[in-house]
């Protein structure tokens, strides 16, 4: 029988998605410190309008704040993310609209968007194995 995959938990302080945690999945902060989460929750999809609030180098990689303009939740993504985000939805002035999603990269956490996979393109007349090069 196969096994169940396994839910990623998404930690938050407050309203904001936290990148980084040193708490483990699941566990509550039962004192307060920086990389402390105060919630966890299990991985969703969300449709949601984002309004870019900022950018900034974190330890390993340069990311991109944004806030949900229904909720003020504020989340971060890498550069790879965003330019995803950018090229899949298009971006009104400081605005991003899409459906969203978490994912964990090593340590960190980060915002990303659901971009539906294009059906192989019958008109090239290539097969579906075919590298571009």
């Amino acid at each position: 029988m196969a096994k169940a995959k396994k839910v990623l938990q998404v930690p938050f302080k407050d309203q904001s998605m936290m990148e980084y945690t040193d708490s483990k999945p699941g566990v509550v902060a039962q004192t307060s410190g920086w990389y402390r989460a105060t919630s966890w929750r299990d991985n969703y999809e969300f449709k949601a309008e984002l309004r870019l609030t900022g950018h900034y180098k974190g330890r390993s990689a340069a990311r991109v704040t944004v806030m949900n303009c229904d909720n003020n939740e504020t989340y971060s993504m890498g550069l790879g993310a965003f330019y995803d985000a950018v090229k899949a939805f298009g971006a009104l002035p400081g605005v991003l609209v899409g459906t969203w999603t978490f994912r964990k990269q090593g340590a960190n956490y980060g915002l990303v968007p659901v971009v539906p996979k294009a059906p192989p393109d019958s008109d090239s007349g290539a097969g579906a194995d075919a590298e571009e090069g």
